[in-house]
């Protein structure tokens, strides 16, 4: 499978929000002094996509990155662990495992022009 060239930094991204407790706008804007602009931005990236997908009815997708992406981010992640949670949440959900993928890959796309990063 072929990556896309910000797929290691926005999975980073929607770890570190998910560190932060998943904060809303409100509690972004109160981390101002203690994180620096580029956290600030990506967690503000996060929450937008969030929102973006709440809108468009993509309930699938924001579960798909809670039970992938925001689980235990406070530890490293070792290879195959993605792998694992989408064979793990496809069999739990009756959903395609190539279907989570695709919808992993649309959030982090979104997520990824929400941050304005060069996407190829």
């Amino acid at each position: 499978m072929n990556r896309d060239n910000i797929c290691d930094y926005v999975i980073s991204m929607f770890r570190f929000y998910a560190l932060k407790g998943e904060p809303d706008i409100s509690e972004i804007r109160n981390m101002r002094n203690e994180l620096s602009t580029a956290a600030i931005l990506d967690l503000v990236a996060v929450d937008n996509t969030l929102r973006i997908l709440k809108k468009e009815g993509e309930a699938e997708t924001i579960n798909a990155i809670r039970a992938i992406y925001f689980i235990l981010p406070n530890k490293n992640l070792r290879k195959g662990d993605i792998s694992n949670r989408i064979t793990n949440y496809s069999l739990k959900n009756f959903d395609g495992e190539r279907t989570i993928w695709r919808r992993l890959a649309r959030a982090r796309r979104i997520c990824a022009e929400e941050r304005n990063l060069r996407i190829n």
